[in-house]
């Protein structure tokens, strides 16, 4: 567990660069983009979020330290749980198959866990250059040769799984999304852009599908914050003061940013003013108070009964 845990922290880090690609949304109404999968061939047997925060690497890793250290499912300041990304165990194919029924009558709880033990092996067939280097950086902590232990019995676990199985992740990704589940809302948002569109030329060569992407993405993360979600409202701080998935807003990014903190007083290490800083740095006395303004319109429609 505890070199899965540095595996899931690796991907995660890795999966939010992937942002960085995205371009400028425009307004056309939004489509359901996932495929629906098809059958996995019957063998004998069966989040990571994260927010990136653009300021230094101490003070992200912070921040992301934060944003994953409650526990509790569905509690909005609990969605990042190791507990709610860790995939079901047991053999995939046989957790699949146990889940498929369920996920298709609507359980997003279920449809979420599909699509976490189908991307736990995906991530575990990867190259053995890949799969080395996340043991090189587990050998920092001692877990090196436990590590590769993990890797190895995760592999076994995925025996049956097939490439076109993956095809699927997609679908029962925003499945879960769509059904309110939370941490699959920013999942899609962090990560869904290489499971949905691809890498970074399918989203050369499709860009109507990567705006529907993002329009879908920042959807998501509206209605996650809309819910007291501080990780969604730390990704839409991020999403305006950067301009990803929509255009820059640094009022917006300071907005999110405060209503983050209102939601969770603690915050991340080394101080609110210091993290809001990252936010409130530039702007004029009048929009801060705008900003002020609209941090309490967010945090009263999520938080206040």
């Amino acid at each position: 567990m505890k070199a899965m845990q540095v595996i899931s922290g690796a991907a995660v880090l890795l999966l939010l660069g992937v942002a960085l690609f995205y371009v400028n949304s425009r307004n056309e109404p939004l489509e359901a983009i996932g495929s629906k999968p098809k059958s996995l061939t019957p063998v004998n047997g069966d989040g990571r979020s994260g927010v990136q925060i653009a300021t230094s690497q101490s003070q992200k890793a912070d921040v992301v330290d934060w944003a994953m250290s409650n526990g509790g499912y569905q509690d909005p300041r609990a969605v990042t749980s190791r507990e709610n990304q860790t995939p079901p165990a047991g053999r995939a194919i046989d957790v699949i198959r146990r889940l498929t029924p369920q996920a298709e009558q609507g359980d997003a709880r279920a449809a979420l866990q599909i699509f976490q033990k189908l991307e736990q092996c995906q991530d575990a067939m990867k190259t053995d250059v890949r799969a080395g280097g996340l043991a090189d950086q587990a050998s920092h902590a001692g877990d090196r040769s436990y590590a590769l232990k993990q890797i190895e019995a995760v592999l076994k676990d995925c025996q049956g799984i097939e490439e076109q199985d993956f095809a699927s992740m997609a679908y029962w990704l925003e499945n879960a999304a769509d059904g309110g589940n939370l941490l699959a809302m920013l999942r899609y948002s962090s990560a869904g852009s290489r499971i949905v569109v691809g890498d970074a030329t399918e989203m050369l060569r499709n860009p109507e599908r990567v705006i529907e992407y993002k329009k879908k993405a920042l959807g998501y993360l509206h209605q996650a914050s809309a819910k007291g979600v501080p990780e969604a409202m730390l990704s839409l701080a991020n999403t305006y003061k950067h301009g990803v998935m929509t255009k820059e807003d640094p009022v917006q990014a300071y907005a999110y940013a405060l209503a983050a903190q209102m939601v969770h007083p603690s915050g991340p290490p080394g101080g609110q003013a210091q993290f809001l800083s990252i936010y409130s740095d530039g702007l004029s006395p009048e929009n801060l108070a705008k900003g002020k303004v609209l941090a309490r319109d967010v945090y009263d429609k999520c938080c206040v009964k």
